[in-house]
């Protein structure tokens, strides 16, 4: 399925804090979700956290940041109505103004199965 939308994306908290909201279609019905994610100092780690209007949970994860693959991986787990699954989002820089976004769901050989990709690109202003 091919869906369209957008993601507002400000620094807040200082500079310490990343807000992304999202307003679009997925799976041709309304969908609008909201991230922040920051480095938490006291896990030494990336921290995202996600809601969004398909889902009655919080989505928690952690994350690293490759700065040499200009990439970001977050992993967690998430509650559905089939159970917990863990889950990997990938975010990685293709150029300044524009980042491909995945999600991928672990597999029983130990690989990836890719259920969402997105492009985003920054609107001229």
């Amino acid at each position: 399925m091919i869906g369209a939308g957008e993601m507002n994306i400000r620094m807040t908290g200082g500079g310490l804090w990343q807000v992304m909201d999202f307003r679009g279609d997925m799976a041709g019905r309304p969908f609008t979700g909201h991230g922040v994610a920051g480095f938490d100092m006291m896990q030494q780690k990336y921290v995202h956290c996600w809601v969004d209007s398909m889902s009655t949970s919080i989505l928690n994860m952690t994350g690293t940041l490759d700065e040499r693959a200009k990439t970001m991986t977050f992993v967690g787990e998430m509650q559905s109505a089939m159970g917990v699954s863990k889950l990997k989002e990938t975010t990685r820089e293709i150029t300044p103004d524009e980042l491909l976004f995945t999600i991928e769901l672990p597999t029983p050989d130990g690989g990836f199965f890719t259920i969402m990709k997105a492009v985003y690109r920054r609107r001229k202003s």
